[in-house]
């Protein structure tokens, strides 16, 4: 069995596509369907059993799993809000859980793969290189990346990132990301805008080495990030 936490989301319900692609249908689903595009998103998909994320917690603390099942966990579950303010939400959706599960594959010599994010790197100024060693110097720009990089630093200082894989996914778009709302990359937007207004507003440019509208951003399809996503499986 292959576990997918946020499996019905934007990158977790396209993991599981990618995986029936291979022909693994021995899938169990951790997510809410709480977004009727969600449903949508999980609707043509083959997998055993969807649970909530609070009963699938429960079941990894009671032992409810056997290790002999569970072949890997990809671990994409969390609050992905880059606004969220709830300090204690993001404690308990994004690094406490994130712990136990990491903890619980290391324990048990279960494959496991987590979702970390760019956002740790804030605004760039303290570069883009994933030595361990220079975590500290990151400054994320919100409190989503803050609890993201203290799970990165959390797994390095308990000596697990030689174990697990922490992926730092940028600027992710394509389908199923229509559930976020306002949260949904900037290329679903834009699109969106278009396809309304004919044109595409930027905002004006911060940097005085851009002139107003050469701003540049790399985006990643969706299948090449679940292509890197499942390369550690």
């Amino acid at each position: 069995m292959i576990i997918v936490t946020g499996g019905t989301g934007f990158i977790g319900s396209a993991v599981v596509w990618a995986l029936n692609q291979r022909g693994e249908q021995d899938i169990l689903i951790v997510d809410f369907l709480d977004h009727p595009e969600k449903e949508h998103n999980v609707g043509p998909l083959m997998y055993e059993k969807l649970i909530g994320g609070d009963e699938f917690r429960e079941q990894l603390a009671g032992g409810d799993f056997d290790t002999r099942d569970v072949s890997a966990i990809i671990h994409l579950g969390a609050i992905s809000s880059t606004t969220e303010q709830n300090w204690d939400k993001l404690q308990d959706n994004n690094i406490d859980f994130s712990q136990e599960v990491i903890r619980w594959c290391v324990d048990r010599g279960v494959r496991c793969v987590y979702a970390s994010s760019g956002a740790v790197y804030g605004g760039g100024e303290a570069g883009y290189s994933d030595d361990h060693t220079l975590f500290e110097e990151l400054e994320p720009l919100n409190l989503y990346g803050k609890s993201k990089l203290m799970v990165d630093i959390w797994a390095r200082d308990a000596g697990y990132l030689d174990q697990v894989a922490g992926l730092r996914y940028f600027n992710v778009f394509g389908p199923n990301e229509y559930h976020k709302e306002y949260m949904r990359s900037v290329v679903a937007k834009k699109f969106d805008e278009v396809q309304e207004k004919g044109t595409v507003e930027l905002f004006a440019s911060g940097n005085q080495d851009y002139k107003d509208g050469e701003q540049k951003r790399d985006f990643l399809y969706v299948t090449d990030a679940v292509a890197a996503t499942l390369h550690f499986v």
